[in-house]
């Protein structure tokens, strides 16, 4: 009968551990990942036969063996001891042995013999069967033809009687350790999100509770779009699009408990001035001017006022804005219920617990330097950016603003990819941008925020706090932007 061996080695296992016998060492996923593309390359040039797959008994041995017998839908893979140890008679006299077995049932048939072991084995069996000295990396995959009737004295295959057909070096795990790694912290990433969000519905008028769901879906969505160019279109798309919808729910709530918390500072309610003063009022502030910085018509407003019915309940700002913020707390926790929402985090659970990767990523792996590259050039865009921004654009300081905490999010979970060298100081100096550039945004937003409550029918205590707050808004908003635009004009020190 005519006979091919097939020797492999197996692939990248786990680290050696004196609480973990080697024997139970298993293949790591990124080994097992190289060793599958190693194989695919493989598998075109094996020859026509009839398949029977043994291995170590080892883990490791038996799992790279398992993935060439799934591979050419083969019967269960049988474990020999011979492949175990270092021993290549003892293992010459099992292979000899099979192929008695094989040839009695069935002479005329061909048989391709997969044999999965370990490194010093392989090799010597390779020089064993076929002379040829191979350098069995792990993961490594040689093909013999085993000359027919050829038997040495002990009645075992002879020596020096094949021929090597083919080699195949192992691929190198470490370029799929990066994806598996990048994997790991989008999972871990979206459990995060996942637990804030029963965190919000546990307790949500904790004003904290909403602020960390939005940082914890802000940052998994920055970790996606950065791994966009490696990633399935598709999905990366399916995972933007659904995050962002959860995350835009949370808006307009975290809008208001911003707006609250000024509204709180200025004018702390009752119950609360014995242990804090209220920030003083502008003295120079007239009503007037305040209701012009707010765009309204003073006396229009006015008359609203004295229209008001009289048993009109008397109200601060802050009463009101808490009011809206229960009424959109209540919507955003409908939205939530809703089964399509259900289905959507179920669906995101799924993605996130099965990445793919484009196919030349999947065939070839990716490497630290091709993610570093990547963070580089981001940060090297948002610096171009930040030096030549109208601060008094407001999208477009948005847009940097969200940059900033994009570059932030990646540099801090991807650290282990990316190295410390290459975020050192990142995330500190993204941190200072996004907070100056939160005051900026928040205090536009504020002035938005509280110009529609002007517009409500407020009680006079309201609508007067209001047309403080509005002006003292803007007054931030002015002062921020004489400030960073003073930095951009001022030219940098000479060496």
């Amino acid at each position: 009968m005519t006979a091919y061996l097939v020797l492999v080695r197996h692939g990248q296992a786990q680290t050696r551990s004196a609480a973990l016998a080697d024997e139970h060492r298993h293949l790591t996923e990124a080994g097992a990942r190289a060793f599958r593309v190693t194989w695919e390359q493989a598998l075109p040039m094996l020859p026509a036969a009839d398949v029977a797959v043994v291995s170590s008994t080892y883990d490791r041995a038996e799992e790279t063996a398992a993935i060439a017998a799934q591979s050419m839908g083969a019967g269960p893979v049988e474990r020999w001891e011979s492949l175990a140890g270092e021993d290549g008679d003892a293992f010459n006299h099992d292979l000899e042995h099979l192929l008695q077995d094989r040839s009695a049932k069935t002479p005329e048939d061909a048989l391709l013999v997969i044999a999965a072991g370990h490194d010093p084995l392989m090799g010597e069996l390779a020089e064993r069967y076929s002379c040829a000295t191979l350098p069995f990396g792990k993961g490594a995959v040689a093909c013999i033809e085993l000359k027919p009737g050829a038997t040495d004295q002990e009645g075992g295959i002879a020596r020096s009687s094949g021929r090597l057909l083919w080699f195949v070096q192992g691929a190198e795990a470490k370029r799929w350790q990066v994806l598996v790694d990048l994997e790991a912290v989008l999972l871990k990433q979206f459990s995060v999100v996942k637990r804030r969000l029963q965190e919000f519905e546990d307790d949500p008028a904790d004003v904290e509770t909403v602020h960390q769901l939005r940082v914890s879906i802000r940052t998994l969505r920055s970790l996606v779009a950065f791994v966009e160019p490696w990633q399935r279109r598709k999905q990366n798309r399916a995972l933007q699009t659904g995050l962002r919808s959860v995350v835009r729910e949370l808006s307009r709530l975290r809008e208001l408990d911003v707006l609250a918390a000024k509204a709180r500072k200025q004018f702390p309610p009752a119950e609360s001035q014995a242990e804090a003063e209220p920030a003083a009022a502008d003295p120079d502030l007239d009503i007037v001017d305040e209701l012009a910085h707010a765009g309204a018509n003073p006396a229009q407003t006015l008359e609203e006022w004295a229209a008001q019915p009289p048993e009109l309940p008397e109200k601060s700002l802050l009463d009101e804005i808490l009011t809206v913020r229960d009424e959109e707390c209540e919507r955003v926790l409908a939205a939530f219920g809703r089964k399509r929402f259900a289905r959507l985090i179920d669906d995101l659970d799924q993605e996130f617990s099965n990445i793919c990767w484009r196919a030349c990523v999947d065939e070839r792996g990716l490497s630290k330097r091709a993610v570093r590259n990547r963070f580089t050039q981001l940060a090297e865009a948002y610096e171009r950016d930040a030096a030549q921004i109208d601060y008094r654009d407001a999208e477009a300081t948005h847009d940097l603003r969200k940059n900033a905490k994009r570059l932030r999010y990646v540099a801090d979970r991807y650290r282990d990819v990316l190295g410390g060298e290459t975020v050192e100081g990142v995330v500190a100096r993204m941190k200072r941008t996004q907070d100056q550039l939160g005051d900026l945004c928040d205090a536009r937003v504020n002035g938005i925020l509280l110009e529609q409550f002007a517009q409500r029918t407020l009680g006079t205590d309201a609508f007067r706090q209001a047309c403080v707050l509005i002006a003292q808004q803007d007054q931030a908003e002015r002062q921020i932007l004489n400030a960073l635009v003073g930095s951009q004009e001022t030219p940098s020190p000479q060496a």
